[in-house]
């Protein structure tokens, strides 16, 4: 009987990370890649002869997990923006998946430190990048340091290093081979170096901790040496030196931590007090059942300050917080219960008797895990795929070391292949949802370039896709007929027509997205283009409720 490769589920979860990290474009199929590798991954283990009787062993963790990612999921139903929904639950997905593969399907041990292995080599590269762009690639740096390539936040980049540079001295005390442990010990040192260089705060503050407790905790063990952690700081001693030294104009890591003495003078501070704030306000609006997955974006210009202008608005910068806005308190309450269960299932661990290595190698993964539990409090690690992917590896390869009371057993088969199928049927949703945004780019793209003809045949082909749920294309799509009333003279009758036409599509568009600020202002514009003035000021006003910095309308509204 032929089995799978072991090779299998590590090339996957590593073709799944590569395409989380946004290097490749359009993000939108990468996305779609990334979460099509982790359903493989479940594919690969139901389809191996080997596992044909195997059994899961369902635990508490493994249904707080799921609990969160169902619930998440039901807020489809109430979201004030359905499409926007589907695309975030997709991205937060992997999380489960891959927590849930590494911790009930049967992975074996093997496979288990390749995966690793390959993670570390991963993040390893990716420090390597970081230090490349401090002195050889600066055009990829802003004049403040946070250089952030290939993210779009130089936090999430710091976040991934954090729990690499754990996964680095964890996997150090699981081989006797020197030539793999000063690889291990090399690599932890790299990433501890990018962090400094990256000049993330938190991130710095949470790797100091990090070290302080992978000491305390694994200080007693066989094989533990202060050296690795003394090796460790110093390269994040050197880089913050480094920052120093050659920094020029920007503003260097050290500069950083001191603004920290000022709260008042440091400007990314207050907006981030400034977004708490604001956010507060949401949450108590829709603290219940919450305003639907990913729907921040949609409801923050209502209640930004506005003194805050440092954010791009997308995110609240509190994980907890941002869940409690778009999911509820249930989805609050069960991220807390996964944390929590988690650290008793640690504590448990950590009183019975394990081998050296294998007791140094899980510390490494809870202290990996540790900084982005608190990390995600002033930052947005679980509303991106490449946290979220690798967070959920190494949550599960830790949950597989950790005594759990077992529930229940069932076997794998036909319950994992029911699972396959759901989770491919919602692959082909979300599919049609992210080619629907990504047309409706790629015709925003050719407008800007002056193709019509272009711009409308992306534009229809995205209403068409993502089961019209896109609000999007049919705001753009009113567009045409505005144009023409605007550029032509035409019977009355035909211009009622294409008046009709217009409104009737940015309707379709609200009625997917009432929060759209853009759709209610192109109405406006469309209203007053047809000498109905009394109206399209009512729709200007009403853009403004929804985001009081909507200039174009403020200007229109001037008039």
């Amino acid at each position: 009987m032929k089995t799978m490769p072991f090779y299998v589920v590590p090339v996957l979860w590593l073709i799944s990370f590569f395409f989380s990290v946004p290097l490749v474009e359009p993000y939108e199929v990468s996305r779609l890649v990334a979460l099509a590798a982790a359903v493989a991954a479940l594919g690969a283990v139901l389809v191996d002869p080997a596992n044909k009787l195997a059994t899961i062993k369902i635990t508490p963790l493994s249904v707080l997990v799921s609990l969160f990612l169902v619930w998440c999921g039901l807020t489809f139903f109430w979201s004030v923006s359905p499409f926007v929904t589907v695309i975030a639950f997709g991205m937060l997905c992997l999380l489960p998946l891959w927590f849930l593969t590494f911790a009930l399907l049967p992975i074996t041990t093997a496979q288990i430190m390749l995966t690793l292995r390959l993670a570390v080599a991963t993040l390893a590269l990716l420090a390597l990048w970081a230090l490349a762009q401090y002195f050889v690639f600066t055009s990829f740096m802003t004049i403040n340091v946070t250089f952030r390539y290939p993210f779009a936040d130089p936090n999430n980049y710091a976040a991934i290093l954090n729990m690499g540079l754990f996964a680095a001295l964890g996997l150090s005390f699981t081989t006797g081979h020197h030539s793999e442990r000063l690889w291990s010990w090399i690599a932890a040192a790299l990433m501890m170096a990018a962090i400094v260089l990256i000049g993330s705060r938190v991130a710095m503050a949470v790797s100091v901790l990090g070290l302080i407790t992978f000491a305390l905790l694994g200080r007693r063990s066989a094989g533990f040496d202060f050296k690795q952690i003394g090796f460790v700081l110093l390269a994040g001693v050197v880089a913050l030196l480094a920052t120093t030294l050659f920094s020029g104009e920007r503003i260097t890591s050290v500069m950083r931590v001191t603004e920290l003495v000022q709260p008042a003078q440091d400007a990314s501070l207050s907006a981030r007090f400034m977004i708490w704030a604001s956010s507060w306000e949401l949450l108590k609006q829709h603290f219940l059942v919450g305003a639907g997955l990913g729907s921040f974006f949609l409801l923050y210009p209502g209640v930004r300050d506005a003194a805050e202008v440092a954010s791009s608005g997308l995110m609240a910068h509190a994980d907890p917080l941002q869940f409690g806005i778009e999911a509820g308190l249930p989805a609050v309450i069960l991220l807390y219960a996964i944390l929590v269960c988690v650290l008793v299932g640690f504590i448990q661990f950590l009183r019975s008797d394990q081998p050296a290595q294998t007791r140094l190698m899980v510390i490494g993964l809870f202290c990996a895990l540790l900084t982005l539990a608190i990390h995600m409090h002033a930052s947005f690690h679980l509303f991106i795929a490449a946290p979220l992917t690798l967070a959920g590896m190494m949550m599960g390869v830790l949950a597989r070391y950790l005594p759990a009371r077992q529930l229940v057993t069932c076997k794998l088969m036909p319950w994992g292949m029911v699972d396959l199928l759901l989770l491919a049927s919602f692959l082909v949703v979300l599919q049609t949802c992210l080619f629907s945004e990504m047309h409706t780019r790629q015709g925003l793209a050719a407008m800007d370039r002056g193709d019509m003809q272009t711009f409308g045949a992306k534009i229809n082909q995205a209403g068409a896709e993502g089961f019209g749920l896109n609000p999007r294309p049919y705001v753009l799509a009113a567009s045409i007929p505005m144009g023409i009333l605007q550029t032509s003279r035409l019977p009355e009758e035909e211009r009622e027509k294409l008046f009709r036409q217009a409104d009737g599509l940015i309707d379709q568009g609200l009625s997917r997205s009432p929060l759209s600020a853009g759709a209610y202002f192109s109405k406006g514009l469309l209203y007053a283009s047809t000498g109905r003035g009394e109206e399209a000021q009512q729709f200007f006003e009403k853009a403004l409720k929804i985001d009081p910095r909507h200039e174009r309308a403020r200007q229109m509204l001037a008039r």
